[in-house]
């Protein structure tokens, strides 16, 4: 009769989160798919076409009006002598409007810029929280099968104490039942592992899973930033920067209102030939039109209005921003204890426990039932140990995502 080893069941049973050896190039990394995910979104590339028409506007903003060239043959008396008219007109501005209108346009860009930043936030964060959740079905599936591993040593175990008269045959019925259960759980975790992949994929449009694994750090770190310093750090926050810069965009745009109630004159020059007289003029004038219906009222009103709303816009969400980084940082402290409690003290005592009931289950001092339970309260255990540390830094990346930067 082939005896079985309590201390290798431990070892065996301790090592909950083993690493599967698969090639280079099936391991997937955070960084690899936010790379990818950057690389075939549509909509980076609909801002990038965006930004390179406003490229265009700074230009056409730059650009001086045309002159107007105008010939004309006139037959006054009608009879048969021509007179003819030459001459060139040009707009002119009063007022730097062309400069104000480069200003607009550059700040238009510049807004597009950080809107494309943004975006590739959200595109980072949205990455990194299908990432996270892949890389706890992962964990999750090689626990399943490291207890799915277990749960057979145990059962080899009972059949040997059955074969000595040391327990009862009804223990062995327990052990299929949850040997079977262990091969459920497994299987169950391996469709959840698939299905968080292929979401995974699906971010950069692809239909099918290219990895095997994936691969990250789940060490909590032992210091928070504080939070002070994350609203400091507000002002990388790329829909802040926008709102400043629209806050700029609307003062440009209120000044260029209130100038344009100032007309543009408008001067020429030109000839007249007279076929009758046999004459030649030339002749110079300058048209000046006068503000007395049309002064540009609504536009100055509705620029005033679009400036205030922004004002307000970026304060409102300023202050926003600034209780979800403080609600995000209790989170993470919160998150943080719980962890480091379940980690460096109730789990490690779930463990010595579970050895000690199944070396005391080898001598008979302890039922299979006391070992089944301990081994369910460290699966419990376990399981709210991973999904504390993802959860933490499921909460690290939003904090990194509002202010623009890693912490």
């Amino acid at each position: 009769m082939k005896k079985i080893m309590i201390p290798q069941i431990v070892a065996s049973f301790l090592t909950l989160l083993i690493v599967v050896t698969v090639p280079a190039q099936t391991v997937l990394t955070i960084e690899d798919a936010i790379d990818a995910a950057l690389e075939h979104n549509p909509k980076i590339k609909e801002i990038g076409h965006e930004i390179r028409v406003k490229y265009g506007d700074i230009k056409s903003a730059e650009t001086i009006e045309n002159p107007l060239v105008e010939a004309e043959i006139e037959d006054i008396t009608g009879d048969g002598y021509l007179t003819m008219n030459i001459g060139i007109s040009q707009p002119v501005n009063l007022i730097p409007i062309r400069g104000l209108n480069r200003q607009a346009a550059t700040i238009e860009r510049e807004i597009l810029e950080q809107n494309l930043k943004g975006l590739k936030r959200e595109i980072s964060l949205e990455t990194t929280q299908a990432f996270l959740r892949v890389c706890a079905a992962q964990k999750n599936l090689e626990t399943a099968n490291e207890f799915l591993t277990v749960a057979a040593s145990i059962d080899s175990l009972i059949n040997a104490r059955i074969e000595a008269g040391k327990s009862s045959p009804i223990e062995a019925s327990r052990s299929v039942i949850e040997l079977s259960y262990s091969e459920l759980q497994k299987k169950e975790q391996e469709r959840i592992f698939q299905e968080k992949k292929l979401k995974l994929a699906g971010i950069w449009n692809s239909t099918k899973v290219d990895f095997q694994r994936v691969t990250a750090e789940l060490d909590l770190p032992t210091t928070l930033p504080d939070l002070a310093e994350l609203h400091e750090k507000l002002e990388n926050n790329s829909d802040i920067r926008a709102l400043r810069k629209g806050e700029e965009l609307a003062t440009i745009r209120r000044r260029i209102a209130a100038i344009s109630a100032i007309p543009g004159i408008e001067i020429g020059a030109g000839i007249s030939h007279s076929q009758n007289e046999d004459e030649t003029s030339f002749r110079a004038g300058i048209g000046i039109p006068i503000p007395l219906f049309d002064r540009n009222q609504g536009a100055k009103i509705a620029k005033e209005a679009e400036l205030d709303l922004v004002k307000q816009q970026l304060s409102s969400m300023e202050k926003s921003l600034q209780i979800k980084l403080e609600n995000l940082l209790n989170k993470l402290q919160s998150l943080q204890n719980h962890a480091f409690v379940l980690e460096k003290e109730i789990v490690p005592s779930a463990e010595t426990a579970l050895e000690i009931l199944l070396k005391g289950y080898e001598s008979g001092r302890y039922s299979y039932l006391d070992v089944i339970e301990a081994r369910n309260t460290l699966i419990e255990l376990r399981e709210d140990l991973l999904e504390t540390k993802i959860d933490f830094f499921l909460a690290q990346a939003e904090i990194e995502e509002i202010i623009g930067q890693k912490i």
